[in-house]
């Protein structure tokens, strides 16, 4: 599962663009949420078989997540930025990439 993710990473932008392109007419807005480390029970759930095939080699810096020291976010964090964007709060917001990470991606790129 987790070998799909950059796959899919590479797919969401130019599928945001996509749909923002045909839906702004609609006032319907597109924003994309890039989570980082969160906390999930998704292994408990998922049949990990030969990962080490088809795993792809990758070296990341080292360091903790920088705001919480290592602690990785929670499924009710990206919930609850979900529910902001789904408000009239962000009735300006479109076309956004929003990093959920806690600047873990200053880490790795």
């Amino acid at each position: 599962m987790q070998q799909l993710i950059p796959a899919r990473s590479q797919l969401r932008l130019p599928l945001q663009k996509w749909l923002l392109w045909n839906l702004h007419s609609h006032r319907i807005r597109v924003n994309v949420i890039c989570p980082g480390a969160i906390e999930t029970d998704i292994s408990e759930n998922t049949e990990q078989r030969n990962l080490e095939q088809i795993r792809e080699p990758v070296d990341f810096p080292e360091g903790k997540i920088p705001l919480t020291d290592g602690k990785s976010g929670t499924s009710e964090q990206v919930a609850q930025l979900i529910l902001f964007l789904a408000s009239d709060a962000s009735s300006h917001i479109s076309g956004t990439e929003i990093w959920i990470d806690g600047t873990e991606s200053l880490l790795k790129g």
